[in-house]
């Protein structure tokens, strides 16, 4: 009889376990914004009048910019667009799920920059309408990144289209 009891409840134990493995497993999934969940935000067809000639979206460009940074930040969407047969401009937009994320992670970017463990050299900051567009050179570029929103905008672009790719960046993120 004893063994009978025993048998019973521990069914009923893996059972309750199981369940709440599946509660659980199915919250994370609709609570926590991840690359598997990306959506993807919009690109211009062109920069700087270069066309746009690559495109990634939603979980492969997450997966991209996690990369670049060697870490996963909180993020919900993306989209990385190349212009120009060469490349001579990049783009990779990132939204967070909230301004203050994305605050978070513009803040940290830039902290870890300053520490000088990265290939980019700071250049300046520029104020262009109530926001701080950082810039920078490396990698054979100039880049410049700033907060648009939930979104962080960074851009690399060839000396001749940098001027070009900044004010059309910043009117296209406003």
């Amino acid at each position: 009889m004893m063994s009978h009891i025993n048998t019973r409840i521990i069914a009923l134990g893996i059972v309750i376990t199981g369940m709440l493995i599946f509660v659980f497993s199915i919250g994370f999934l609709l609570l926590k914004p991840s690359v598997e969940n990306a959506n993807s935000t919009a690109l211009p067809d062109q920069a700087a009048g270069l066309r746009l000639t690559s495109v990634s979206s939603g979980n492969q460009a997450l997966r991209e910019i996690t990369q670049l940074h060697g870490k996963e930040f909180p993020l919900v969407s993306g989209d990385v667009g190349r212009y120009g047969d060469n490349n001579q401009v990049i783009v990779w937009v990132a939204e967070a799920a909230d301004i203050a994320a994305a605050e978070k992670i513009l803040l940290a970017m830039r902290n870890r920059i300053d520490e000088g463990n990265s290939p980019f050299t700071p250049i300046g900051e520029l104020q262009i309408e109530d926001r701080t567009i950082f810039t920078l050179d490396g990698l054979g570029q100039v880049h410049f990144y700033f907060q648009s929103g939930k979104q962080i905008v960074w851009v690399a672009a060839d000396v001749p289209q940098v001027e070009k790719a900044l004010q059309q960046f910043v009117d296209y993120y406003p």
